[in-house]
């Protein structure tokens, strides 16, 4: 009994014992593993259940980068901290928990002692979303260059192996997209380029659209570039027919423009020197100006191009075609030449009077036929429409004959009509006997 009163006696003394018990045990730990904390930043939020939103036709953009919590405050022992790591701290934001505000709430989870963490202190505990109706479109892929080539030299064409793009992303993105590109810079080049280049988008206003929620069935293309040698050469025509009686051509047609840039390999542009329309300007029963126009792209020789863009290869054609100016001439006896005369034979002109002379009409723009001279016609008599028609045995008689004239006028003169006149001609036997007269 004396145990007993000993053992429950002294409850003050007891309680004090095990206090300074406990004092003296925190002492200890924390001098020999003290507790202390640690700040772990940019801890990446790992998204499960994403289907979730996939499923219902919908796309998610995580907002203000709250897929990132930029600190996490962990408070254990020292022991633990020191061998502790950001790889430890695991934080899952499951979508099946999401709010109807569109935020999901972050649970972090510890992998390594976490029966020894006192706490773990996120700076952010949810992940903020925009939700949209996923949205998809199928746009034309165009393809541009930049830069200059060489001098004497041209992007001719532009072509990829891919015409179109298929882009999906949230509706008010895609809605701003306005079309898909490539670009490729030709400065200094003089031959074809072939390279792949990345799809760029862009807004109505030309600026680039990038957005990591767009997704694309293809980002990149194989672009190819021709490029050509390029020389100016002059365009020819011709006409055919003649205009109405009374008018002509004045010898001017006029085309707007008159040259034209081609393009084409160096080897095949060597070789050509003109365009040449070779269908004819039909000016037949015309009295006044032909106006037409001409393609000039169905004129070119094969392998060669129009090489101007601006340049669509219509050409605006005139022949001049003005009234026709007439003068009559006076050809005397002297200005006549005979031909084929039968030897001894004397030809005059007329019945033989010295004075004999007779007109033509020339006809021609009205500069040129002012200038021209009864010689510049050259008047020909060929007496081999007398002899022609005789046998071998018969001979030219004595007489007089109505023979045609035949005339070598100037470039741009024309005859009117045809010229008949009356000879005499004189056998030799006639000849002496009238030499003897006299």
């Amino acid at each position: 009994m004396k145990f007993l009163r000993g053992l429950y006696s002294n409850w003050g003394l007891k309680i004090a014992s095990v206090l300074f018990a406990a004092v003296m045990w925190f002492l200890v730990t924390n001098i020999n593993d003290p507790v202390s904390t640690e700040r772990f930043t940019n801890i990446p939020v790992t998204f499960r259940n994403t289907s979730i939103i996939s499923d219902a036709g919908e796309v998610y953009e995580v907002l203000d980068n709250t897929d990132i919590i930029s600190s996490v405050t962990v408070r254990a022992p020292r022991s633990v901290i020191e061998s502790f790591s950001k790889d430890n701290i695991v934080a899952i934001a499951d979508f099946e928990k999401m709010t109807d505000d569109s935020t999901v709430p972050i649970e972090i989870t510890i992998t390594k002692d976490s029966g020894k963490i006192d706490s773990v202190i996120p700076s952010s505990t949810e992940v903020a979303l925009s939700i949209e109706n996923l949205a998809t479109s199928t746009l034309a892929l165009g393809a541009t260059t930049s830069g200059t080539v060489s001098d004497g030299y041209i992007v001719s064409s532009v072509s990829t192996d891919q015409n179109q793009v298929r882009i999906s992303g949230p509706q008010s993105v895609i809605d701003r997209i306005d079309r898909a590109s490539v670009d490729v810079d030709v400065t200094g080049f003089t031959s074809n380029i072939g390279t792949d280049v990345s799809i760029k988008l862009y807004d109505e206003n030309g600026s680039v659209v990038t957005d990591p929620a767009i997704s694309m069935n293809i980002t990149a293309v194989r672009v190819n570039v021709t490029i050509l040698a390029i020389k100016t050469v002059p365009i020819n025509y011709h006409t055919t027919g003649e205009p109405a009686d009374g008018f002509m051509l004045s010898g001017d047609i006029t085309s707007t423009p008159d040259t034209v840039v081609i393009a084409g390999k160096s080897s095949a542009l060597s070789d050509v020197t003109s365009i040449n329309v070779s269908d004819p300007l039909d000016v037949t029963g015309l009295t006044s100006d032909l106006q037409t126009t001409v393609n000039i792209a169905d004129y070119l020789p094969n392998g060669i191009s129009l090489g101007d863009a601006d340049f669509n290869g219509i050409c605006t054609v005139v022949v001049d075609i003005i009234p026709q100016a007439n003068r009559t001439i006076t050809i005397d006896a002297g200005s006549v030449t005979y031909d084929n005369v039968p030897e001894n034979y004397k030809i005059v002109l007329g019945n033989g009077a010295d004075d004999t002379s007779f007109t033509v009409e020339i006809s021609g723009l009205g500069e040129t036929i002012d200038s021209v001279s009864a010689s510049d016609l050259n008047a020909t008599i060929d007496l081999s429409q007398l002899t022609s028609q005789l046998s071998d045995d018969e001979t030219l008689e004595s007489g007089t004959y109505t023979v045609t004239v035949s005339f070598t006028p100037p470039e741009g003169v024309e005859i009117n009509g045809t010229v008949r006149v009356t000879i005499t001609a004189t056998a030799p036997e006639e000849k002496e006997k009238t030499e003897d007269d006299e």
